[in-house]
């Protein structure tokens, strides 16, 4: 409990920030939900989802958990007693109506008068043990080559790309649906900008073509070859240019004396007429 200014009695409640993650645990298959919890209880886990299949009539545990942790980021490990088992975020699937086929609530609170057909997008009476016999159409986006239940419909690949977008940058839905709305404007849709852009840590790269990397390692060295001819060339000219001016140097320099000496040739002189006088 704190008090306020003026003395009234206030109780401290932290917001209940959660975040789901998946984990793998091949060797805890046959343990149940609740004691995986408890014994997980002190690496921040709040709730173990395990998911099952279908076989035959009777469903069989899977080693995938959905694990609920508390905090705002996932850690990148937990640890099954001496196991290291690694996380990777979960995605969870649209939220969608199976009366009107419409996201962001469900049958229970559709206001919808009729339900709507998955199959055909038709208003008649709809028996579920009974598979609709007319032609496929989705009345999302007037197409016939698919139901409006279809998860290939671009309108569902559209919201399972908002959700995407809401788990990797921790957005609200409306920011997660304007991300994906200016990421269509640039590149055409979120999977593609995750291909060429910067790919989730969750997501492997595609290794490049080989084809690729030896173009451009050909194409480099062509490059390479005509840049090197050019140093040479201009190696060669300068080369050319500095014997040109040794040349012109040697040329104007004064040519070497000679042992010839004025003094000498004086005196020599003056010794031969003092001969000639002797």
């Amino acid at each position: 409990m704190e008090k306020l200014e003026h003395g009234t009695a206030v109780e401290v409640i932290p917001y209940p920030c959660r975040v789901k993650c998946i984990a793998y645990g091949r060797d805890v298959i046959h343990y149940d939900n609740e004691e995986l919890r408890k014994e997980l209880d002190d690496q921040g886990v709040d709730e173990v989802h395990r998911i099952t299949k279908k076989v035959g009539d009777e469903r069989i545990n899977t080693p995938l958990l959905v694990l609920t942790i508390r905090g705002t980021s996932r850690p990148e490990y937990i640890f099954f007693g001496f196991l290291r088992c690694p996380t990777r975020p979960y995605y969870p699937s649209p939220m969608q109506c199976f009366g009107c086929w419409s996201f962001g609530h469900t049958k229970a609170r559709c206001k919808a008068q009729n339900c709507i057909c998955g199959n055909c997008s038709g208003t008649h009476p709809i028996n579920e043990d009974r598979r609709c016999d007319l032609p496929k159409f989705c009345g999302r986006c007037n197409s016939d080559q698919h139901g409006i239940s279809s998860r290939s419909c671009p309108g569902y690949k559209a919201e399972n790309d908002v959700q995407r977008i809401k788990v990797d940058h921790g957005c609200t839905y409306p920011e997660a649906r304007r991300i994906l709305q200016q990421e269509k404007r640039n590149v055409g849709s979120y999977a593609e900008a995750a291909q060429r852009n910067l790919t989730p840590a969750n997501q492997p790269t595609q290794p490049t073509p080989v084809v690729d990397d030896v173009s451009a390692i050909l194409t480099e060295m062509r490059t390479m070859r005509k840049e090197l001819e050019s140093l040479r060339l201009e190696v060669q000219t300068l080369r050319i240019e500095n014997e040109q001016l040794k040349g012109n140097r040697t040329a104007k320099a004064p040519s070497p004396r000679s042992n010839f000496s004025p003094q000498k040739h004086h005196d020599a002189h003056s010794s031969a007429d003092i001969q000639d006088n002797i």
